[in-house]
């Protein structure tokens, strides 16, 4: 039997007995997220196999997870298709903005902001920005004061749409909203690194550079077909990893031989 706990960063923690427990097999398929050193001790003590990944930091992360997911669940070729597809599509979007002047975007939910070394800041500076939060020093997602978001001053305000946009000072005295120059992205989209941040992506190039929109294809990877006519994203995640990838960000996947 493999047994096999695919284990993101920094997420919630849960019962370890839920995966040791021997009449544990009603979880199979059903999406299991927690976090910590000890936890993963206390798995791999009782004979787990457990990944633990790292939060993605840029495309080429998102790519290899995707990679990753596809070797777990015996998908090799429909993750590799879909990584092509994805990668040809940031690409394509990379340079269409590629030359033009790049306003000074800021990425912002519940008070923090997305700095450097986060897959947000690659996205934001493909899309043709210039993220002002890790030009302010700004590493990793991190609480941002008044008075940097004064001093770099935005010209656009992206937020996910669970955060909503910023209200009030010192936001409304920046040029974005001075401007109306805001965005709000789809969280399912934006917050969970995967395939279909190419949407979010496209929106955030056609908002800072509009003339762009007609120079970019539509439809994201995650709706390419196959030739069997089934989407590459659930052929990709196993008829399990589908939803979990994109909805929770965490995968337990159990199988007999």
């Amino acid at each position: 039997m493999l047994e096999l706990l695919a284990v993101p960063v920094g997420r919630r923690a849960q019962l370890v007995e839920e995966f040791v427990h021997p009449d544990a097999g009603h979880i199979r398929g059903q999406v299991r997220v927690l976090q910590g050193e000890e936890t993963l001790g206390q798995l791999r003590g009782a004979g787990l196999a457990v990944y633990q990944f790292p939060l993605e930091d840029s495309f080429e992360t998102i790519y290899t997870k995707t990679e990753l997911y596809g070797h777990f669940v015996g998908e090799c070729e429909a993750a590799n298709e879909t990584v092509a597809d994805t990668r040809a599509a940031v690409e394509e979007v990379r340079e269409s903005v590629e030359g033009r002047d790049r306003p000074r975007v800021l990425y912002y939910f519940f008070g923090f902001a997305a700095g450097d070394g986060t897959f947000i800041h690659d996205l934001v500076e493909t899309a043709g920005g210039r993220n002002v939060a890790a030009e302010a020093g700004v590493t990793g997602y991190v609480e941002i004061s008044d008075e940097v978001v004064l001093e770099q001053d935005p010209e656009w305000i992206v937020a996910p749409s669970h955060a909503g946009l910023p209200e009030g000072e010192p936001f409304a005295s920046t040029i974005a909203v001075r401007s109306n120059r805001t965005l709000v992205v789809d969280e399912n989209l934006v917050s969970q690194a995967g395939p279909r941040v190419v949407e979010p992506l496209r929106a955030m190039a056609e908002a800072f550079h509009p003339d762009t929109a007609e120079r970019t294809s539509a439809g994201t990877p995650a709706d390419a077909d196959t030739d069997g006519g089934a989407p590459l994203a659930w052929l990709l995640l196993g008829g399990v990893l589908a939803a979990a990838v994109l909805v929770a960000l965490g995968v337990f996947y159990r199988s007999s031989p």
